[in-house]
């Protein structure tokens, strides 16, 4: 009995090592992005949003696949500006909940530009160092976390090693308990992009695994052009958020302002990046790279 007892404890304590989330990233003021990663099977997962008083509002169906390390992707529609929701994911063949609980809240982002706003922005994390950060991050509750680089560290082109280090770092405890209710994104700095002072022409080789596994562990709107670079926006109201990729693009053609340089951006982000803040409708807009601004 206290050996079933314990095996029982172990596999238990396994399993949960294995899931991921759920995490909110992306929201707009009519939509949301989560991801989920249920443990190392595929299934099929629903996720439902709730009001106020309990009803489904809106649904989304995805599937954990092996070729995605188990990562569920959902995108939910059909929500309205301003408004505080509730969330659980469900395992669509029993109808189970999977994943619940009263701190699965989130709320959609302002259309009327006029809710005053907080971010918060880090970077170079560590395990150790990092635990008292995320524990005061909580403790504030701000609108959106920015995970701007080294975050995490993994310097290497292994896939494996790449999902292995983006799990344990949103297992972080601290960091699992906010990223359940606070829109979470990102953005690559050289180690978290594969290589220490890593750009795209020294780093060339292993990009596309580091890209894969970035991508499946941030639950974004947008990633690049959808097959290259991971630059993308977050726009909260009153404030936008421009997330600059530096190194995909780097170093791999003469720049867009001096041709005499090479590039840091690219010229599809460059003309990414005029065109969104032509576009912007938000009073403040914020640029931010995975880097040192020179």
């Amino acid at each position: 009995m206290i050996r079933v007892l314990l095996f029982s404890l172990l596999f238990a304590k396994i399993a949960n090592a294995q899931t991921v989330g759920p995490c909110i990233g992306s929201l707009g003021p009519t939509e949301a992005f989560f991801l989920y990663r249920p443990g190392e099977f595929e299934i099929d997962l629903e996720l439902s949003v709730l009001n106020q008083e309990g009803e489904i509002v809106s649904t989304a169906e995805a599937t954990a696949l092996k070729a995605d390390d188990f990562v569920a992707k959902f995108h939910i529609k059909g929500l309205l500006s301003a408004t505080r929701y509730r969330y659980q994911i469900l395992n669509q063949t029993s109808s189970n909940i999977i994943a619940g609980g009263d701190d699965l809240t989130f709320k959609t982002t302002d259309s009327s530009r006029g809710d005053r706003v907080s971010a918060a922005l880090i970077s170079c994390v560590s395990a150790k160092e990092t635990a008292p950060v995320w524990v005061e991050i909580g403790k504030l509750k701000p609108d959106l976390l920015y995970l701007g680089g080294d975050t995490p560290y993994i310097d290497t082109p292994n896939l494996a090693e790449v999902r292995k280090k983006h799990r344990a770092l949103l297992n972080e405890p601290p960091l699992a308990r906010i990223i359940r209710n606070t829109p979470t994104v990102g953005m690559w700095d050289d180690h978290d992009f594969g290589l220490n002072n890593g750009n795209g022409k020294n780093f060339e080789g292993g990009k596309a695994a580091t890209r894969k596994g970035f991508v499946e562990y941030r639950a974004h709107r947008q990633y690049g052009n959808g097959a290259a670079g991971v630059y993308h926006k977050t726009d909260l109201g009153v404030v936008e958020f421009f997330h600059l990729d530096p190194r995909w693009f780097s170093q791999l053609a003469p720049s867009s302002v001096d041709p005499q340089q090479t590039s840091c951006f690219g010229e599809e982000q460059w003309q990414w990046l005029l065109k969104s803040l032509k576009e912007s409708k938000a009073l403040f807009k914020v640029l931010s790279i995975g880097g040192i601004w020179q």
